[in-house]
C-alpha cells in the first residue's frame, strides 16, 4: 500500500526525529499534509521502516514526548501558526 498519492502528503511525527521541524516541512508548501501521530508510545521500528520506504518525512515536535492527543494539538498549532504567518489572509 503506497502512502503518497497526489491529494495528499503524509507527514510523521516521531520522538526520534533531531532534524526536521514541522514548520520546516509545511513552510512555504502548497501541499496538502496528512498528519500522522502515533500512538502512546511511539512508533515501532518496523513503522518507521516502512515510512522511510515509502518516502514519508518524519518532523519533531521538540524534546518532549508528549501524549498521542497532545500531540495532535501541538501539531495542528504549528501549522497554523506557520500558515498564517506566511499568508495573514488566510481565514
Amino acid at each position: 500500500i503506497s502512502l503518497i498519492n497526489k491529494r495528499f502528503v503524509p507527514i510523521v511525527a516521531s520522538e526520534i526525529e533531531q532534524a526536521n521541524l514541522l514548520s520546516d516541512l509545511v513552510n512555504n508548501s502548497n501541499e496538502n499534509f496528512c498528519l500522522l501521530i502515533g500512538p502512546e508510545g511511539g512508533f515501532d521500528k518496523s513503522e518507521f521502516s516502512f515510512f522511510q520506504n515509502e518516502g514519508v518525512r518524519t518532523f519533531s515536535l521538540g524534546n518532549h514526548v508528549l501524549r498521542a492527543e497532545t500531540a495532535a494539538i501541538a501539531a495542528v498549532s504549528q501549522i497554523m501558526l506557520t500558515v498564517l504567518n506566511n499568508n495573514r489572509n488566510y481565514y
